[in-house]
């Protein structure tokens, strides 16, 4: 943490800041129920806020298809054994098999760009509605092909994304 004071850089913005307009929010609604291919973008380690469970919270970007960028979020809690089991199952999904827990915090970094295809789930509707994020398998990325036949990268080459 930068023991920087920034209140002259801060000063120095005040006149910009007072004249502009707050930029135009956008409105999204919950990514709907489907299949989903989508990178690691973030994996962390946090607290829930009301209850002090210790979270591994994953943070998902659709990688193609109409809802492409938009992201995916999934809550593990670590708790009880059957948190413990989806936690582990989870993790193996995306590539990695722990030795012990302790282990976990340094290798989340690892698991950062590792594609997922996974599938989001919605139960109920209104305010009722619940969302559920599967992890279903792992993607390989296919490395470009290097034959003549394959042309160039320039020519639409496939980073193992299929079309949804």
């Amino acid at each position: 943490m930068s023991h920087y004071d920034f209140a002259d850089d801060l000063a120095k913005l005040d006149e910009t800041y007072a004249e502009c307009e707050p930029a135009e929010k956008k409105e999204f609604e919950d990514i709907p129920a489907g299949r989903y291919q989508a990178c690691i973008d973030r994996l962390y380690l946090d607290r829930a806020k009301s209850s002090g469970r210790l979270l591994l919270k994953w943070e998902l970007v659709v990688a193609v298809g109409p809802y492409k960028e938009r992201r995916i979020f999934r809550n593990n809690t670590l708790e009880t054994p059957d948190n413990m089991r989806w936690l582990k199952t989870d993790l193996q999904t995306a590539g990695l098999v722990l030795g012990a827990l302790s282990e976990l915090p340094a290798q989340l970094e690892g698991l950062i760009g590792v594609m997922l295809d996974v599938t989001v789930s919605v139960k109920g509707s209104g305010d009722q509605a619940r969302t559920n994020v599967y992890l279903n398998k792992r993607v390989d990325r296919e490395a470009p092909s290097t034959s003549p036949a394959a042309g160039t990268a320039t020519q639409g080459v496939s980073r193992g994304l299929s079309r949804f």
